[in-house]
């Protein structure tokens, strides 16, 4: 899961796709203009606009998605992607394994 900024311009956030490997934008409509920027100016990156946030938090026992790696052969995936600010150059990934 990458979680870019909105802040970031179309070419920083085409920079920590391609950086991550992400090829798939998960986007809510709002951010849908930015995302339809950064998909315009590359064939790499496919976006799927998903529900807003109040759509995902219910009340209601959420489906299970099984993890079938072992330890052994998952211990290494990244599972959430933060970004720097970029205030100082390129914007650069921080993985959390």
């Amino acid at each position: 899961l990458l979680l870019p900024s909105p802040f970031a311009t179309p070419d920083a956030q085409i920079h920590l796709l391609q950086a991550t490997k992400c090829s798939t934008y998960l986007h809510a409509a709002a951010s849908g203009l930015l995302v339809n920027q950064v998909v315009e100016k590359t064939s790499e990156i496919r976006s799927i606009e998903i529900p807003e946030t109040s759509a995902w938090l219910r009340d209601e026992k959420a489906r299970s998605f099984p993890y079938n790696k072992s330890w052994e052969e998952g211990r290494s995936d990244p599972w959430l992607i933060f970004h720097t600010s970029g205030t100082t150059g390129d914007k650069f990934q921080l993985r959390w394994i």
